[in-house]
């Protein structure tokens, strides 16, 4: 929906699934990043293409992916990341407690933080020094610090999927501790908002919607109209 709402407005678009549709793998595990790699590389050919502008949205786990991209290309102008991630988590669902890639690239498992685990232990204290210093050394963990691409994070205080507000700050902080002068992350929490607040301003939430994803009704669909502005915005801007 997002993308055919982009595209009515003018961009150039790509809706891309990368499971459970079609050939894809059913579930989310070891989907290779070079599917991803594939599809800029397409796109960059349309003829309507202007290939020096190329933005990446993605939103939960496609946040992992999104941001993971601007760590290996240097061709993409602009990255979304929407109730973002700060690492490469686990495949879903999780088997017999075994922890299995979700992400492969050069044929070589991305080794996966495991969030949920982390989520666990730390999401009733959100004490962000703490949660820093417990992945200091963890292995999955983005390298935001990487990307020169302008970065987008919206996130929600009131997330029930996972803790956004916490890992965009991470990434923020990240990208801060390791570049000290560099300014390439804008950042925007919604507080009383969930998981579910982007997208189309027209299509609003019902309480069905929030009760699984956070936030309240009036606050996610008051947040659709406000984070669809500061997408449009952050895709214009130079």
């Amino acid at each position: 929906m997002i993308a055919k709402r982009l595209s009515e407005d003018g961009y150039l678009c790509m809706a891309l699934a990368y499971f459970n549709f079609e050939d894809l793998p059913l579930k989310l595990n070891r989907i290779k990043i070079e599917y991803f790699l594939n599809a800029i590389d397409y796109l960059k050919t349309h003829k309507n293409s202007i290939s020096e502008k190329i933005s990446i949205i993605g939103i939960s786990r496609g946040s992992e992916s999104a941001l993971f991209l601007g760590t290996i290309r240097n061709d993409i102008n602009k990255i979304v990341a929407i109730m973002p991630s700060n690492s490469m988590n686990e495949a879903l669902p999780v088997k017999n407690n075994k922890l299995e890639p979700a992400w492969i690239y050069n044929n070589k498992d991305i080794t996966p933080y495991n969030y949920f685990y982390w989520d666990q232990i730390t999401n009733k204290e959100n004490k962000i020094i703490r949660i820093e210093n417990l992945i200091k050394n963890a292995e999955g963990i983005i390298p935001i610090e990487k990307i020169n691409s302008k970065i987008l994070l919206i996130s929600a205080g009131k997330d029930k999927l996972w803790n956004s507000k916490i890992m965009a700050k991470l990434i923020l902080r990240r990208n801060m501790r390791i570049n000290k002068i560099k300014n390439n992350i804008e950042i925007y929490n919604y507080e009383n908002s969930g998981h579910f607040a982007y997208g189309i301003p027209e299509i609003q939430l019902t309480q069905d919607d929030v009760n699984i994803a956070g936030g309240t009704v009036i606050d996610n669909n008051k947040s659709r109209k406000i984070i669809w502005n500061k997408l449009n915005a952050f895709l214009k801007s130079e």
